[in-house]
């Protein structure tokens, strides 16, 4: 009986220092997505480069850019955009080094909307960085 006990103390340890490290990594993601809007909201395509792992690529709407493209349409804007984006999270699921962000993107200033997203991101090198996003519009 007493190490039955001591085997679901063990267990229920085990259960809540992994809770705690991904509730640690998923804020970390959250962290890594707040800086991603914030560089594509002032157009700072380096932070962009930095927070994308090389083989990023974007979809939205049907389109799919790769990252090269993304980046070079941003350096061209050359300039921040009159808008914020607020998520609204659904879901993160966490797995190792992999987390997917599901949810909804809402677009408001010169242009407003809102979409349906999800993310992955993978940790690489010791930091969190975008490997693909999907975004749908909604209609209003």
């Amino acid at each position: 009986m007493r190490v039955k006990t001591l085997g679901l103390m063990l267990l229920t340890i085990s259960s809540v220092s992994c809770r705690a490290q991904d509730s640690a990594v998923q804020q970390q993601v959250l962290d890594a997505n707040r800086s991603w809007f914030e560089a594509f909201v002032r157009g700072d395509a380096n932070a962009m480069d930095n927070l994308e792992t090389d083989d990023f690529v974007f979809i939205q709407d049907g389109m799919l850019v790769d990252k090269a493209d993304q980046l070079a349409g941003i350096r061209k804007r050359g300039e921040p955009l009159k808008q914020t984006h607020t998520i609204e999270l659904h879901k993160l699921a966490t797995t190792g080094d992999v987390v997917v962000a599901t949810g909804f993107n809402i677009v408001r200033g010169e242009e407003t909307g809102r979409a349906a997203f999800s993310e992955v991101w993978i940790r690489e090198g010791g930091r969190w960085r975008v490997k693909q996003a999907h975004y749908s519009t909604l209609r209003p």
